[in-house]
C-alpha cells in the first residue's frame, strides 16, 4: 500500500525548479531517495558510535543504541 501511495505521488507531483541555477529539477521520486539515504547513512555512524562503546558503565546506553540501528535499518524508524 505505501508503495502504491508512493508511485501515484511520483505521477501526480509536478517536478519543482532547482533552487541552483543548471541544477536538477525537484521531484518527489529524488526527495523520497535523498531522505532514504540520509537515514540509512545516519545509521551507519550510529554504529560506528556503538562501537566505540566498550566501558562496562556504557552497557544500557550501547544496548539502546544499538536497538535504534537495528530498527532504523530496517526501516522501521
Amino acid at each position: 500500500m505505501y508503495a502504491q501511495l508512493c508511485s501515484d505521488l511520483i505521477e501526480k507531483l509536478p517536478p519543482f525548479p532547482s533552487e541552483e541555477p543548471g541544477g536538477k529539477e525537484i521531484t518527489f521520486k529524488r526527495v523520497l531517495l535523498n531522505i532514504c539515504q540520509e537515514a540509512y547513512e545516519g545509521s551507519n555512524k550510529l554504529g560506528e558510535e556503538v562501537k566505540q562503546m566498550t566501558a562496562p558503565e556504557q552497557e544500557s546506553e550501547r544496548r539502546d543504541k544499538e536497538r535504534m540501528v537495528k530498527l532504523r535499518t530496517l526501516g522501521n524508524s
